[in-house]
């Protein structure tokens, strides 16, 4: 979408700007999958230990992001208690998009660290938002965004 501008008097002519931000389905991500026929392979960059290349840090936070919101229950205490079966499935939703079957010790590690980081994340989220009101009913009626609410009915 482009504008234009014009430039007496400062006025704008055209649409609005498309209000981008919203909810993530990882629907880039699966066309790019369907269209070029092969996951995505975590790279990861040896000058800066410990985190994949910058291209790639914010597709995979945000991916995980959207897998801890949608398959990980948040009825533990932190993701070191969560176990394994959970952890696996929450992998296995991550390997339709990325190639975790030969992924090196360093991408792992830097893998579980940001499905750690999330689910602390998501957990502090939900904390807040029941904070806010008494009783829990309540707060599932009042304002509750539709990731959470889908969430607690599972």
């Amino acid at each position: 979408m482009t504008m234009v501008l014009a430039t007496m008097e400062g006025l704008y002519f055209g649409q609005p700007k498309k209000n981008t931000k919203g909810p993530n389905r990882m629907l880039k991500l699966a066309h790019n999958i369907h269209v070029s026929n092969e996951k995505i392979k975590i790279a990861y960059d040896l000058r800066h230990r410990g985190t994949s290349t910058s291209q790639q840090h914010s597709s995979i936070a945000t991916s995980c992001g959207f897998v801890i919101w949608r398959h990980c229950p948040m009825q533990w205490e932190s993701w070191a208690e969560i176990p394994e079966r959970t952890k696996k499935l929450v992998q296995h939703e991550l390997s339709v998009i990325y190639n975790l079957e030969d992924i090196s010790p360093e991408a792992t590690a830097y893998l579980e660290e940001n499905l750690a980081t999330w689910y602390k994340n998501c957990k502090c989220e939900l904390h807040a938002h029941f904070k806010k009101w008494d009783d829990s009913e309540i707060t599932r009626l009042e304002g509750c965004p539709i990731e959470l609410l889908k969430q607690l009915e599972d």
